[in-house]
């Protein structure tokens, strides 16, 4: 019930979801929780984890979403980047995005049936979306345009193949 609690307090914060009254027209997306035990190098347990993820395959094509194409890199690719770092003698440094969906904007009128952990009656509210989550058809595209859009206002420029 700890990882369940984190899980919405870090959507609560990032603004994911409002929870509003239930329209006429509103056909929630149900979800589904994921559990996962994060081990430390012994084996042991060092972490509960939840995530709340959309049943996207509820999701209908030209309703809830239009595209979900996302372009990813091939691993070629990644090879000849570090290659290249490597005999120039550069810094090569990788990150990872805690909650990356989670940060994308959604922009879609989407909403989600209400689940276990939220106190509120399933059939007159809903969870509405501002944000993708994990599970939506879209969330992989809304992510990627939400960082490259991101990386270019810094001052990143896209390379022209």
């Amino acid at each position: 019930m700890l990882a369940i609690n984190k899980e919405l307090l870090n959507m609560e914060k990032l603004g994911v979801w409002s929870i509003e009254n239930r329209k006429t027209n509103d056909y929630p997306i149900m979800t589904t929780w994921v559990f996962k035990v994060k081990r430390n190098h012994n084996d042991e347990v060092i972490e509960h984890k939840a995530q709340l993820c959309a049943q996207g395959f509820h999701e209908i094509k030209g309703l809830d979403y239009l595209s979900t194409f996302s372009p990813t890199g091939k691993i070629s690719s990644l090879m000849v980047l570090i290659s290249h770092a490597a005999a120039h003698d550069f810094q090569f440094h990788q990150m990872d995005v805690k909650s990356a969906f989670l940060n994308a904007p959604l922009n879609k009128d989407l909403t989600l049936k209400i689940r276990d952990g939220i106190n509120k009656d399933p059939k007159t509210k809903v969870l509405r979306l501002h944000k993708t989550i994990y599970g939506l058809k879209q969330a992989p595209l809304a992510w990627y345009n939400y960082l490259s859009n991101w990386l270019k206002t810094t001052g990143f420029i896209a390379a022209v193949l």
